[in-house]
């Protein structure tokens, strides 16, 4: 019995070791296992040698063998489930340390850049001197619209601007930039954005602040195409002007598009700050 309390002082000795330990959980199982190995196979000894007999032995098996086997399985499972709960623990932290990479440690201007802010603007301008003012389009803008739609760029179609025709098509109202492109590099951020707040391993709070961090994105977008058709309105050399100052009206878009902008540091810190709270459990 000395070598059977020995397996069972091992396995808890392990449970209690440092994390460091390989494996250190499955060893605990194997402890068990083999305790409840050896004392089944005292039992069996017993039962042959004791002279009870057939009837009185299986009754004394079935009695003590599910008195070893019980506590064997429900020691098994509670270490498998601490486990478990201990692979989700590390996965979800480095999840974490992906988010705070990926978001929460940048400034507001990387976050711009990481999600395409500035070249889905450019874009936007390009596209409505297309539509709206082709007069003022030159080559080198078709060629940079061309070169990212191509790249992976989709189209954002705005229905508030686009009215339907016959039989079954839309198109831009008369003066109204109804479409943007959005760029491979957003698109490919976005996606990112998504598969974290869809991981079953994060809870509500932080799932919820990268939502609303997505959602953020897609207003600034309605944004931009409110501005591009305002300034359109207000004066067309500020679609043709737009960011060639010190050109006519050429800062009208800028003004109106970031009056309006939802900045995203703090949407950033939001998702931060539920991970702080998260992780201080």
């Amino acid at each position: 019995m000395s070598v059977v309390g020995a397996f069972i002082a091992l396995a808890l000795a392990i449970l209690e070791a440092p994390d460091w330990i390989p494996h250190k959980l499955l060893i605990s199982q194997c402890c068990i296992g083999a305790a409840a190995i050896l004392l089944i196979v005292r039992v069996v000894e017993y039962l042959l040698t004791s002279g009870l007999g057939p009837l009185r032995g299986v009754a004394v098996a079935i009695i003590v063998l599910p008195l070893i086997l019980l506590p064997t399985c429900y020691g098994v499972v509670t270490i498998q489930k601490n486990k478990t709960r201990d692979n989700e623990d590390k996965e979800r932290a480095r999840l974490y340390e992906e988010i705070n990479e990926f978001i929460c440690t940048k400034s507001e201007v990387e976050l711009r850049e990481t999600f395409d802010i500035p070249h889905i603007e450019r874009d936007g301008i390009l596209l409505a001197k297309q539509n709206l003012t082709p007069e003022a389009r030159t080559q080198s803008d078709a060629d940079a619209l061309l070169r990212d739609f191509r790249d992976g760029g989709e189209q954002s179609i705005t229905l508030r601007y686009m009215e339907r025709t016959p039989p079954n098509n839309v198109k831009a109202m008369p003066g109204k930039l109804g479409i943007l492109i959005l760029t491979h590099k957003y698109l490919d951020s976005v996606a990112t954005l998504n598969r974290y707040a869809s991981s079953a391993l994060l809870p509500n709070d932080v799932a919820k602040a990268l939502q609303e961090f997505e959602r953020t994105l897609e207003i600034n977008n309605e944004v931009l195409i409110d501005a591009i058709n305002e300034a359109y309105a207000s004066n067309p050399e500020a679609i043709v002007n737009a960011n060639d100052c010190p050109k006519t009206a050429c800062s009208v878009l800028n003004n109106l598009f970031y009056s309006e902008f939802t900045n995203l540091k703090p949407k950033a810190d939001a998702i931060g700050e539920a991970i702080r709270r998260d992780s201080s459990h």
